[in-house]
């Protein structure tokens, strides 16, 4: 019997084993359920940093389409749109929002065992990694100009900088890019908040307005902006044409008047022909 004490028997050994399978099975649950909390954490951090990067596009996008008024109204709807995110408190939360955001977005395709993924995220991660390079310009020239040269960037200067760039295809470089920067922020956020609202029960009915709205705003954006170039283009050769257009009108007689007069009339027959109601 001496000798049997120190082998283990059958029934030691089958419950030394529960024990360890137990524990394994203990830590590979708690193991579980922190990679699914941090699997949480990471998507609310997303989905809160985006909805802040969003709110401050709109807050842009909306003092742009100010522009279609004047050029002082637009001036003061960037002061009342902007007054936060010039702010400290501001800057601080855009540009955590914006690290979390970016950092997400790398930490995701890091972790991806393959890069085969649908067409539409492959869109928005695309999208996404862009705008960094498109904006970098612009932030440099806005916000970090006014943070270490102390400038105050407005619409006049900002404006008359993009415009004022050297051409490409016959348009101001600057201009395209920020045209192009506008779209692929846009297009990111409308994608996201797409699936993340597809979801919801109330989404599908609301598609066809919020559709709409995702259309307009950036619409009316690039429009103001442009609308400015060309009302200042036309303000310009008006004052430069005023003085020879003066003097030709002038010169005008009747004989003048009365050819204008038969050109106007000829052109209208011309223009209803063929349509007896007109």
């Amino acid at each position: 019997s001496g000798a049997g004490d120190g082998i283990l028997r059958p029934e030691a050994m089958s419950v030394s084993s529960s024990s360890s399978d137990l524990v394994e099975a203990r830590r590979s649950a708690r193991a579980e359920r922190l990679i699914g909390s941090a699997r949480l954490v990471r998507a609310y951090a997303r989905l809160v940093s985006g909805l802040v990067l969003l709110t401050f596009v709109l807050c842009h996008l909306t003092s742009h389409i100010f522009l279609l008024v004047s050029l002082p109204i637009a001036d003061k709807a960037l002061v009342a749109t902007m007054w936060f995110w010039r702010s400290d408190a501001g800057t601080l939360l855009l540009a955590t929002a914006f690290v979390v955001h970016l950092s997400n977005a790398l930490w995701s395709i890091y972790i991806r065992r393959y890069l085969l993924m649908p067409a539409w995220e492959v869109a928005q991660l695309a999208l996404g990694l862009l705008i960094t390079p498109l904006l970098i310009i612009h932030v440099t020239g806005t916000k970090v100009s006014d943070m270490v040269l102390g400038t105050a960037g407005n619409y006049p200067s900002v404006l008359a900088a993009h415009w004022l760039s050297p051409p490409w295809l016959g348009v101001p470089w600057l201009v395209q890019l920020q045209f192009l920067a506008l779209l692929t922020v846009w297009a990111h956020a409308c994608i996201g908040l797409h699936f993340w609202l597809r979801i919801k029960p109330w989404y599908p009915a609301w598609l066809p307005v919020l559709g709409t709205i995702a259309v307009l705003i950036p619409a009316l954006a690039i429009a103001a902006i442009a609308s400015f170039f060309a009302g200042t283009i036309a303000t310009v050769v008006i004052a430069t044409a005023s003085a020879p257009m003066t003097w030709l009108a002038l010169k005008f007689n009747a004989a003048e008047y009365f050819s204008l007069m038969v050109l106007g009339l000829t052109g209208s027959v011309v223009l209803a022909h063929g349509a007896p109601e007109k």
